[in-house]
């Protein structure tokens, strides 16, 4: 009788943590660097708290949901390409967040899955502040593309 009970109450255990377990899996995207909304944002404690196209980001330490900037989980086609002959990750977990572990057709290498957006940048614009306000289209807001200045990188329309 008591070994039923004891049975009963792992059963329980486990379904509880597999239950726990699910309803906490962040979603397959990431936060834009810059978040100013002209209404105020909902607040959140993790992404299911948000509707589908949002993610839950914390800025100046209060997490809200903001719009989720989703990453193509594919390696980019490097079809007749070749870089560095090395092996510089072994794991996408090697590579920091919106990147992954990819052949580079001859090593592989983190690179990064957000995609680029549509249009060009104008010739590096010429600027005395030297700040990186984007990494990569994927921090830009819209259409904007993150294009380069002589000394740093912003968001522009392209």
């Amino acid at each position: 009788m008591v070994r039923h009970y004891f049975t009963k109450a792992v059963l329980l255990v486990v379904i509880s943590s597999l239950m726990t377990c699910s309803s906490t899996t962040s979603k397959p995207a990431y936060c834009p660097r810059v978040f100013q909304p002209l209404m105020p944002a909902k607040s959140c404690r993790e992404d299911k708290d948000c509707n589908e196209e949002e993610k839950c980001c914390v800025y100046n330490g209060k997490p809200v949901c903001a719009p989720a900037i989703l990453y193509d989980q594919a390696c980019p086609n490097m079809f007749g390409l070749s870089g560095v002959c090395a092996e510089l990750c072994t794991h996408d977990s090697d590579c920091k967040e919106g990147e992954k572990c990819c052949s580079n057709g001859c090593g592989h290498q983190c690179m990064s899955t957000v995609p680029v957006k549509p249009g060009s940048c104008d010739p590096p614009l010429s600027t005395s502040w030297c700040h990186d306000f984007c990494d990569h289209d994927g921090d830009c807001l819209g259409e904007k593309k993150c294009c380069p200045t002589t000394c740093g990188r912003y968001c522009k329309q392209p």
